[in-house]
């Protein structure tokens, strides 16, 4: 079954707005569940700069944490993408 977004995604948010210091929203996307996206292959994530599409559900790993840790690098993934080319860019 896997890890649900939903279930997770108001921490998910709260911490990728923690890092970026923006009001960027997390948003499930089905289309992206299975797509590699931003040149980083199996990754299925992309951000528009104010928001981050992650798939609506993890099942790489055994055990809902590990999937949860994966969902985290994931999102930190776009949010360095938000931070060095977004419109606050650090570069």
């Amino acid at each position: 079954m896997g890890l649900q977004l939903a279930d997770v995604q108001g921490v998910i948010q709260l911490y990728c707005r923690a890092l970026t210091g923006a009001p960027i929203d997390v948003i499930g996307m089905p289309a992206l569940a299975h797509q590699p996206v931003g040149g980083v292959a199996d990754m299925a994530a992309s951000t528009d700069g104010t928001h981050i599409f992650l798939p609506p559900c993890v099942d790489r790993y055994p055990t809902p944490e590990d999937n949860f840790a994966w969902l985290k690098v994931v999102a930190t993934h776009q949010v360095a993408h938000h931070g060095f080319e977004g419109p606050r860019g650090l570069l």
